[in-house]
C-alpha cells in the first residue's frame, strides 16, 4: 500500500490510533505498540490539535518512508508482515488456528512468529538455496512436518513461535538433520524447544548422517511454543528437521 503526500520535508501529520501522552504543551511522549518513540522532531500542539513526525511514526510502524525533492512528494510504503525483502518466503501455514481437537498438527497452525523466509511447512517447497520437496532424515522420508533452513552465508538461529494456550499436555516429534541439500562442506545442526522461556529439549550436535530421533516432551501449561534451530559456527550450514510434529491433549 502506497500513501503520498505533497508537503515540504519537514512535513507533520496528525496519526490516528497511536497513543499519545501530553503532560505539558512542549512535552509529549509518542508511544506505538507500547513503545516510546524518540524524534529529533519535536511534536507540538497547534489549533487543539497534535502534529507529531510523519517519517518517525511511520518508520516505528515498519514502513519505508522516501522523500523526492524534485516533486516534493513524501512516499510511504508498508511492508505485508511476514516477508523479507529478497528473501521468496515460507509456504503459508493456514491463517486460523484450530485447538479443540485432542490431537493437532503443529505444521497446520501459523505462528505468531517464525524466521522470515526460513521456516517451511508441510515440505521443503521450491529454494534454490536449500533442499526441496519431502523432508528427509538418513535417508528417510517424512512428508509432514516443519523444516528450518540454515543458509550457510546467512547463519543465525531460526525460530518458529506458537500460542498453544496451555491446552496440551504433551508434545511428539521426530527430529533430526536434514541430509538433502547442495555441497559436501556441511556442519552441525542443534535443535531446541521451548516451553513458556523454559528450556524443554537440546538435541546434541546433529549431522547428515544421525538417526531420527523421536521425542515425547510434557508440556503441561505451556502457552508458548517455541522451536529454534542453529547451525555451529564456522563449519557449514546444516538444515532442522521437525518431522510429524503433534499437540496431544492427552497421555
Amino acid at each position: 500500500m502506497k500513501a503520498r503526500l505533497f508537503a515540504p520535508l519537514v512535513i507533520m501529520a496528525l496519526v490516528l490510533v497511536i497513543a499519545i501522552s501530553a503532560y505539558a504543551e512542549n512535552d509529549i511522549k509518542l508511544i506505538v505498540n507500547g513503545q516510546q518513540v524518540i524524534s529529533d522532531v519535536q511534536p507540538f500542539i497547534q489549533d487543539g490539535r497534535t502534529m507529531v513526525p510523519l517519517r518517525v511514526i511511520s518508520e516505528a510502524l515498519g514502513a519505508d518512508v522516501a522523500w523526492d525533492q524534485e516533486t516534493q512528494t513524501v512516499t510511504i510504503v508498508t511492508k505485508e508482515a511476514g516477508t523479507d525483502d529478497g528473501d521468496e518466503g515460507p509456504s503459508d501455514p493456514p491463517v486460523e488456528n484450530d485447538l479443540t481437537k485432542d490431537i493437532v498438527n503443529l505444521s497446520d497452525l501459523k505462528p505468531t512468529y517464525q524466521t522470515p523466509g526460513r521456516v517451511f511447512f508441510k515440505s521443503w517447497g521450491e529454494n534454490e538455496t536449500g533442499p526441496t520437496g519431502a523432508f528427509s532424515i538418513a535417508d528417510e522420508k517424512y512428508f509432514d512436518g516443519i523444516g528450518m533452513l540454515n543458509i550457510e552465508d546467512a547463519r543465525g538461529t531460526v525460530v518458529a513461535e506458537f500460542q498453544i494456550e496451555g491446552l496440551f499436555k504433551k508434545l511428539t516429534v521426530t527430529v533430526g538433520a536434514s541430509d538433502l541439500g547442495s555441497g559436501n562442506y556441511r556442519g552441525k545442526a542443534h535443535l531446541q524447544i521451548y516451553g513458556d522461556d523454559k528450556l524443554l529439549y537440546q538435541s546434541e550436535a546433529l549431522d547428515d548422517s544421525d538417526d531420527p530421533d523421536d521425542l515425547d516432551i510434557n508440556i503441561v501449561g505451556v502457552k508458548v511454543l517455541r522451536l529454534v534451530s542453529y547451525a555451529d559456527q564456522g563449519v557449514g550450514a546444516i538444515d532442522g528437521v521437525w518431522a510429524d510434529i503433534m499437540l496431544h491433549k492427552k497421555y
